[in-house]
């Protein structure tokens, strides 16, 4: 059985501008009866991607990618048929009926809906206590650790009261059953029944999926003997840990474009990240990296830079998380990061001396991936230290260049004939190779053509 039903998709197609969606992601320009650009599925510097609004498709010449609306939103935002069904829904405003073959149970489905539903009224309610006056020290926090308060909105950071009901008595009103919130991770289930908030005078900081919806928080401690410093919340039915990316919903269109990703340790690393001008940029949720996040991060990008703390931890978290992932097909980097001072370290963590923020040239300058592993495990900081400027931009180590050697006889001929590149044969060697003469592959036995 159909997912949707056909008349639905049909009635969808009918009402859904292809030209304009494909506007919103790539610049078209109209050409007779059709609209033409630059691909978005291949690098290109002739445009050969075309658009018939009449007809509801689009045909690339280079690529041969081609299809309906739905498709090309399935392609260009990595995401199932379904949602790209539901997301050319949305933005025609046409409701998306049940599917057909739906395999969810009815009571799972509600399920889910709810906990989404309890984490939205949380984020909103957490957002809320860090403007009060009770969210002054959370607030002192953000400042001292560099955030602006537009990063912080754009992270939907928030502050969680060190009472124990607060948050309950909150999704109470707002009409979630009792039964129900021990399910959400939100509350804990104590002896006896009874329930409290999970999350107790912290810096609350809210996990999305890669569309944007909130399914997790976690928490950094406010007091200095408060433990653990970071609580995350339990894996739900919308949330495993293994499975998510923080930071992803708002970066993947920049891994995108990049075609490459930046992947860092923890929260306030991806927030200085984005403050200092790397949009692409992730974090693993709370844990090391899992084959479950690698897959998902494939679907962006092929390439990443891993941007770690230049201790012994981080170096040896490099060095798993580059093996994970050049096991999944990644071609992987390490940006060198320099080691801070005791002053530093000791000093507040401010966007002058922590993090990615200080470090945006370090991004650029990686470490070859055949020096990757031994640099990592080596001991001290010299160890990543100085990076040679053929190793600069992201790229692997400067690769010998496969051109034949100028075979010409007459060494003032090779610059000449040959370009610059290639090099003079070795004294008392033999022309083997042809040579390039800027009009064509020449036998360099004969003589070189005459110009004019």
């Amino acid at each position: 059985m159909a997912l949707f039903p056909p008349t639905f998709i049909e009635d969808l197609k009918s009402h859904a501008d292809i030209v304009q969606v494909v506007q919103e992601r790539v610049a078209l320009r109209r050409s007779g009866a059709t609209w033409k650009g630059l691909c978005p599925f291949h690098g290109e510097k002739t445009p050969s991607f075309h658009v018939n609004g009449d007809k509801g498709f689009f045909h690339c010449f280079g690529c041969g990618a081609k299809g309906d609306v739905f498709e090309f939103v399935k392609l260009h935002d990595k995401i199932t048929f379904p949602e790209a069904v539901r997301q050319v829904a949305a933005r025609a405003g046409i409701p998306v009926p049940e599917p057909e073959d739906g395999n969810q149970d009815p009571e799972s489905r509600r399920d889910r809906e709810t906990i989404l539903r309890a984490h939205e009224i949380a984020a909103s309610w957490f957002r809320e206590q860090l403007a009060d006056p009770q969210g002054a020290a959370a607030r002192r926090l953000l400042v001292n650790r560099g955030l602006t308060p537009a990063t912080i909105e754009l992270l939907g950071m928030g502050y969680a009261p060190a009472s124990r009901e607060a948050l309950k008595t909150r999704l109470l009103r707002e009409g979630l059953a009792p039964e129900s919130l021990a399910r959400t991770g939100l509350v804990s289930e104590r002896e006896g029944g009874m329930l409290i908030d999970r999350f107790r005078n912290r810096l609350m900081i809210p996990i999305a999926r890669d569309n944007g919806a909130i399914i997790a928080f976690g928490g950094r401690a406010m007091d200095e003997g408060q433990v653990p410093k970071y609580l995350n919340s339990p894996e739900t039915a919308i949330y495993v840990k293994g499975r998510t990316l923080y930071g992803l919903h708002l970066s993947k269109a920049a891994i995108i474009k990049a075609k490459h990703a930046v992947m860092v340790e923890g929260y306030f690393d991806v927030a200085q990240a984005l403050q200092g001008g790397i949009p692409n940029v992730v974090a693993s949720s709370g844990t090391a990296l899992t084959p479950a996040q690698a897959r998902l991060l494939k679907r962006f990008a092929s390439k990443v830079v891993l941007s770690f703390d230049p201790d012994a931890a981080g170096k040896g978290a490099a060095v798993r998380t580059s093996e994970l992932l050049v096991a999944e097909g990644f071609q992987v980097n390490v940006a060198r990061i320099p080691i801070r001072s005791s002053a530093a370290r000791a000093g507040p963590r401010t966007r002058k001396n922590s993090g990615p923020r200080s470090n945006i040239s370090s991004i650029c300058s990686i470490r070859p991936p055949q020096d990757r592993i031994s640099s990592a495990t080596s001991s001290g900081g010299s160890s990543w230290a100085g990076c040679s400027r053929s190793q600069r931009g992201f790229r692997m180590r400067r690769r010998e260049t496969s051109l034949p050697t100028g075979w010409l006889t007459r060494p003032g001929l090779q610059k000449k004939w040959c370009g610059p590149r290639l090099r003079r044969r070795p004294r008392g060697g033999k022309p083997r190779w042809p040579c390039w003469t800027g009009r064509r592959w020449a036998s360099t036995r004969s003589k070189p053509p005459k110009r004019g």
